[in-house]
Parts: C-alpha cells; sequence; structure tokens
C-alpha cells in the first residue's frame, strides 16, 4: 500500500494560454486531486487540466477562475468539463501550501452529473 502523502504535494503542473502555472496538489476532501477523484470520479491528469490548455471562462473571485473544456467522443463534443483554479495562496478551510505557490485545482468535474463516466478517465 502507497504511504499517505501530503496534501500540498504537488502531482502535475499545467500552465494555462495566458502563462499561469496551475498545480494539482494532492489535495484533501476538501479540494486537489482527491476532491475531484472521490467526489466527482474525476481521477485522470487529462480530462482534469485538459481546459487548462486555454484562458479561464469565468472568474468567480479576484482569485479563483473557472476553465471549461468538452471531452470528445468519435470527434464529437458529448461530456462538457469544469476545472476550478485558486490563484490565491489561501484554499479551503484556511489551507496555506508551504511551497508558497498558489494553491491551483480545487475541483474538476462533469457538468450535469455527480460523477463522470468511468471512461472519462481512460
Amino acid at each position: 500500500m502507497d504511504p499517505p502523502q501530503p496534501w500540498y504535494k504537488i502531482d502535475w503542473t499545467t500552465k494555462d494560454w495566458d502563462g499561469r502555472t496551475i498545480p494539482t496538489r494532492h489535495g484533501t476532501d476538501d479540494f486537489g486531486f482527491v476532491h475531484a477523484c472521490n467526489d466527482h470520479s474525476m481521477c485522470a491528469e487529462a480530462p482534469m487540466t485538459a481546459p487548462y490548455h486555454g484562458t479561464p471562462d469565468k472568474w468567480t473571485s479576484s482569485t479563483r477562475a473557472e476553465y471549461y473544456g468538452v471531452a470528445l467522443i468519435d470527434g464529437e463534443p458529448e461530456i462538457k468539463i469544469t476545472t476550478v483554479a485558486e490563484f490565491g495562496h489561501v484554499g479551503p478551510n484556511g489551507a496555506e501550501a508551504p511551497d508558497g505557490k498558489v494553491i491551483g485545482t480545487i475541483t474538476s468535474y462533469c457538468q450535469g452529473m455527480t460523477y463522470c463516466p468511468y471512461w472519462i478517465n481512460g
């Protein structure tokens, strides 16, 4: 069994088209990879970070942005994906990363459903 990871461990980073570096931290039940995977079945890097390959679609605060993407089947749009990033240094429940970098990915989910279909991670 793998040892537990600290919440602030960066699993991967992505840059959006404006050059912002967005870490996806291992996280907790409240944010990051653990939250997206456990609460929304978004458990793979590719679909979680695909929306970052663009610019923010909506700023919900001065430091938080939503990015929208689409999962395709046979080249046709099938499921809309939203990934949310926090560009501040304090995350949910006051979490502050010891590395001084932004919090990064808060969540990623398939719009209109609680859990993404299994194939989204494949």
